[in-house]
């Protein structure tokens, strides 16, 4: 959701700040400036190890067995 709602938000800065302070490129450097910011903290931030698990074996199962398999989930009805 927050996807979209900052997409929407952008949409409409950027275009004010295109249409009132010096065209395209002023978006361009307003966004760009806290994206290298959060990019270059980003690349410094602590990276937890992640559990190697043993994949399970799974039997080979078909097409209709899969489709059955799904529709008797109830969320995905």
């Amino acid at each position: 959701m927050f996807t979209l709602i900052g997409s929407g938000c952008a949409l409409i800065f950027g275009g004010y700040l295109s249409a009132h302070h010096g065209g395209w490129r002023t978006p361009f450097m307003v966004f760009a400036l806290p994206g290298i910011i959060l990019g270059i903290v980003a690349f410094f931030m602590q990276d937890y190890p992640n559990i190697q698990t043993a994949a399970p074996v799974r039997k080979k199962s078909g097409f209709v067995k899969n489709t059955i398999t799904l529709i008797t989930i109830p969320t995905l009805r």
